[in-house]
């Protein structure tokens, strides 16, 4: 982008807010709104079988990840990760927006479980 060989990408956070300070890149169509709003750009896959043989491996790895992502600002919370691991700068960290994973769906909710 720096260099202008893109003439448009698809940039999820915190990408699409830095790339908009940083460059001047405007959005043109919003992704993560309307009725995908509350879709994630990434996510984390497991077949049912392996699911169901480790419950609570399982249940263990979802309790962390929305502990992680629904802590409290702070040192260890979300926008200091964005800041020290991302490299995101001091006053773009909070223009980010970072998705609140508490109310995701359980095992037998996720997409692509056959249960």
């Amino acid at each position: 982008m720096k260099s202008g060989n893109i003439d448009g990408a698809v940039v999820a956070e915190p990408w699409r807010t830095r790339t908009a300070k940083e460059f001047g890149a405007m959005t043109i169509v919003d992704v993560s709104s309307g009725p995908t709003a509350n879709i994630s750009m990434s996510g984390w896959a497991a077949t049912d079988k392996l699911t169901s043989a480790n419950p609570h491996t399982f249940a263990a790895f979802q309790r962390g990840l929305n502990k992680g992502v629904g802590r409290e600002e702070g040192p260890h919370g979300p926008r200091a990760i964005l800041k020290t691991h991302i490299r995101i700068d001091e006053q773009t960290a909070p223009l980010v927006t970072i998705a609140d994973t508490r109310s995701a769906p359980t095992r037998s909710g996720c997409s692509g479980s056959p249960t």
